[in-house]
């Protein structure tokens, strides 16, 4: 230390002592991720909408939207891994129509960043060739990706939802009292589980959910008919019914 100021002068500290042995740095550069979206259609209902694998390592189901979209988007930015968000989830035995469910696909560490809308309309056009069980719409790249994964999340969880289940009834009964029985103007709460069916990627918790509206649609028969109900989003329907 000698020769040198004392560095609570202002002065700057001495130079670091020279190492006794060599030293390397490590540097590791990557890719910022690529942002894809749209809305999915899922045209059979054998499907999940993510990967279904079990603690064996079987699969639940052969294939998931996810799969179904990402082998088209794989080979064209040369990314290393993927993340599916969506705005909300349908059940494996359940096809999702109408103007579809929507996706950003996070593309993490790809070779290329952007593509061109030429690409994107030939990628959109492999997933949705003829006999394909996933169809997409509106596909393209994301300006700013963190930001609609957000609105996204944020979107889904205060989303009002219109379902229609077909309901058979092992006896017969009145159709004023099922009418009657099955008939909500106001808001009313569940308190909903769980289900056992789901517990393989959601925590076992009970859950408030709201049910918007309720009414009886039509008769289709003596014990079979249609029931239309409003709900929040991630309301367990098929358990309610």
């Amino acid at each position: 230390k000698r020769g040198f100021p004392p560095v609570e002068r202002g002065f700057p500290p001495p130079p670091p002592v020279q190492p006794g042995s060599n030293t390397g740095i490590r540097v590791i550069v990557s890719h910022a991720p690529a942002f894809m979206k749209g809305r999915y259609l899922k045209l059979t209902r054998n499907l999940s909408q993510t990967p279904w694998i079990l603690e064996d390592d079987s699969r639940k189901t052969e294939s998931s939207v996810q799969e179904e979209i990402l082998r088209h988007m794989l080979p064209v930015f040369i990314a290393k891994s993927a993340k599916f968000h969506t705005g909300g989830r349908e059940d494996a035995d359940v096809r999702m129509l109408g103007s579809g469910r929507p996706f950003v696909m996070e593309l993490t560490e790809p070779k290329h960043g952007y593509v061109s809308s030429e690409k994107v309309q030939d990628m959109a056009d492999k997933i949705n060739a003829p006999g394909a069980i996933v169809n997409v719409r509106g596909l393209e790249l994301c300006e700013d990706g963190r930001k609609d994964v957000l609105e996204l999340t944020k979107a889904a969880q205060h989303k009002k939802k219109e379902y229609r289940a077909r309901i058979y009834l092992t006896r017969r009964l009145e159709t004023k009292f099922v009418e009657k029985t099955l008939h909500a103007k106001e808001p009313f709460t569940l308190m909903q589980k769980t289900p056992i069916r789901v517990l393989h990627r959601r925590t076992l918790l009970t859950r408030p959910k709201t049910i918007f509206s309720l009414r009886v649609a039509r008769w289709l028969g003596p014990q079979l008919f249609d029931l239309v109900m409003v709900s929040s989003a991630g309301t367990y329907i098929k358990e309610f019914c």
